[in-house]
């Protein structure tokens, strides 16, 4: 199998668990052991101790590309441009400011009841 379809299928199951055993792995892609531990190496960390031992998660780095890529296919899929997506965030941005004088009003009470 070509690296980038290999790399394609390991992003796809990282995308379904975050944690992988290597023996997951090979049953998922069936391909050979040597092949998926040299690719595993360059996009994947080995937990070595924790609840998650013997098990791989994708690097940070490519943590983050794949929240991109998911980002803007749900986008595109609904339709949304750049110009609606920031204009949306501009009504977050209020909400958040109101939730924060909330919070304010919040500390004010507790120092009067004391």
């Amino acid at each position: 199998m070509p690296r980038n379809e290999l790399m394609d299928i390991l992003f796809g199951a990282f995308e379904r668990y975050p944690y992988w055993s290597f023996k997951g792995i090979v049953e998922h892609t069936k391909q050979p052991t040597s092949y998926l531990k040299d690719i595993l190496g360059e996009i994947c960390i080995l937990n070595k101790r924790g609840p998650y031992t013997s098990m791989y998660q994708l690097k940070p780095e490519y943590k983050g590309r794949q929240a991109e890529n998911a980002g803007s296919s749900s986008a595109a899929a609904r339709g949304t441009t750049h110009a609606q997506a920031s204009s949306s965030a501009g009504g977050l941005e209020d909400d958040e400011d109101m939730l924060s004088d909330d919070d304010e009003d919040e500390d004010m009470e507790m120092v009067q009841v004391e």
